[in-house]
């Protein structure tokens, strides 16, 4: 054996750069998010179902009228979750004014084309944000807004 094979290449990282470490890192922040989102969805999922329950069970409501209620939120419950599944894209909405420009885009007034609600759509361009290293603060707003 004459050690060609256990060359490093001259002192290159054997565990890889930092930005594969980051990749790893941020992907597994994801997964470790991910599953902590899906078991709190449906810690409170059980305890929706809990509630009504106990609010049956101390009301006058007749038995079938109770199975019913209880059949009625699971369907909600599933049609809900159903939902959370669909991805939203640009094409579910009609673009109705801009009110307002920022430093990474604009805020449109939309209209959803299945509901006819209107929402306020941001508008960001990727290249600018991170260019200006500022994605990190950007995904913190949209999950801040995702939340509530």
């Amino acid at each position: 054996m004459d050690g060609e094979g256990n060359n490093n290449g001259g002192g290159e990282e054997i565990l890889g750069s930092s930005l594969t470490m980051e990749k790893v890192a941020a992907a597994k922040q994801f997964i470790e998010n991910h599953y902590k989102n899906q078991m709190k969805s449906i810690q409170e999922r059980k305890e929706r179902r809990w509630i009504l329950e106990r609010k049956l069970a101390s009301s006058d409501v007749p038995k079938e009228e109770q199975i019913n209620l209880l059949k009625d939120l699971e369907r909600k419950e599933t049609e809900f979750m159903r939902l959370r599944r669909n991805r939203i894209c640009v094409d579910d909405f009609e673009l109705l004014t801009i009110i307002g420009r920022g430093a990474f885009g604009e805020v449109r007034l939309c209209r959803e084309k299945k509901s006819g609600n209107i929402y306020a759509m941001k508008k960001l361009k990727k290249s600018e944000m991170v260019s200006r290293g500022q994605v990190e603060h950007v995904r913190a707003e949209g999950n801040l807004l995702a939340s509530h």
